[in-house]
């Protein structure tokens, strides 16, 4: 008995895309560059090599840096473009945010979100009455914010502090060995 036997080589093209998925990390500090990733899939799961869409990107944080608004994919891409350090979140808000692309033409369209803590303080304020009698207690308020105006959370840092306490000696200067600001 004889057996016979052939091979051959069929090379398979993914279909055309029917999905696109954003990547994007899970949490970020405000004003921090981050990189983002957008790969066009086929109806089987298969990365779409030959997609060469525009995606336009959104956000639900209205202070954002985004990736250029449109981008065409290109051939080189392979169905995969990463946007290097291409997004920066600000607002601290609600702490999370949205990312979103969408390639209107091809009704295509993915949304990422990402928890957002705020940045280290860049501006201290103090807030004290213009005068008072020696002797007489009397409130300063610490405000600490980052260059986008969001309270760092749960931030501890040395501060020295002119508040005075229960009939203190004038010029008295009272020594808080560390601050909790914002929540």
């Amino acid at each position: 008995m004889n057996s016979l036997s052939d091979t051959a080589t069929v090379s398979v093209s993914s279909a055309a895309a029917s999905s696109l998925t954003l990547t994007a990390p899970a949490s970020t500090t405000a004003v921090i560059r981050f990189s983002v990733t957008v790969t066009a899939f086929d109806q089987y799961g298969n990365i779409a090599t030959g997609y060469t869409g525009t995606v336009h990107f959104g956000s639900s944080d209205g202070q954002a840096v985004l990736p250029e608004p449109n981008y065409s994919f290109v051939g080189a891409d392979a169905g995969v473009h990463e946007f290097t350090n291409g997004v920066i979140l600000k607002t601290v808000g609600g702490g999370s945010q949205t990312i979103t692309i969408c390639d209107w033409v091809n009704s295509l369209s993915d949304t990422a979100t990402v928890s957002v803590s705020a940045a280290a303080a860049s501006t201290i304020t103090l807030t004290a009455p213009a005068s008072t009698t020696a002797g007489d207690a009397f409130t300063v308020t610490v405000t600490a914010l980052t260059q986008y105006g969001n309270m760092p959370r749960a931030t501890r840092a040395p501060c020295t502090s002119a508040a005075a306490t229960a009939k203190p000696a004038l010029n008295q200067i009272t020594h808080l060995s560390e601050l909790t600001l914002g929540t």
